[in-house]
């Protein structure tokens, strides 16, 4: 995996970055699974076998300081999927991705809180019926990913 990414605080009480970043998911090519109690439970060495490119993604955000108190920030992610349709699963990234998020930061002395989401959102994908461990069919997700975190400054 590699990564480029630049910030900036060009204008007043503004924070912007803008992150590139390659995966080489080319060298997974394989998902080995055994189970020693049960040997016939163990998928074939054709059904292991994983179908992926290497993929970039790109991501974006911007900060607002309204005070030394209170931030909102925002941001957009793209993630282009790594699979072929051979190895597209509800496993591991199955689809292109959009995601967009939205969050904030409050201090208060000592302590301070972070909130933030995203929404994620997956491009209709569909195995083309090539699908080599028998997940055929279209898939179309969303997730809805909330965090908090509450800190306190030493």
């Amino acid at each position: 995996m590699a990564s480029l990414g630049f910030s900036t605080t060009a204008l007043e009480n503004w924070t912007f970055e803008v992150d590139l970043n390659w995966t080489q998911w080319s060298t997974y090519n394989k998902l080995p699974i055994e189970f020693t109690e049960h040997p016939e439970l163990n998928p074939s060495e054709e059904s292991m076998k994983k179908y992926y490119e290497d993929v970039f993604s790109v991501r974006a955000g911007a900060e607002r300081r309204f005070s030394e108190k209170f931030a909102l920030r925002f941001g957009y992610v793209f993630d282009k999927s790594p699979s072929l349709p051979e190895s597209v699963s509800p496993m591991l990234p199955d689809a292109n991705r959009h995601g967009l998020t939205v969050g904030f930061s409050y201090n208060f002395g000592k302590f301070y809180i972070d909130i933030a989401n995203m929404f994620l959102f997956f491009e209709k994908r569909s195995t083309e019926g090539k699908n080599t461990e028998g997940y055929n069919g279209t898939y179309k997700t969303f997730a809805n990913l909330f965090g908090i975190h509450i800190g306190y400054k030493f």
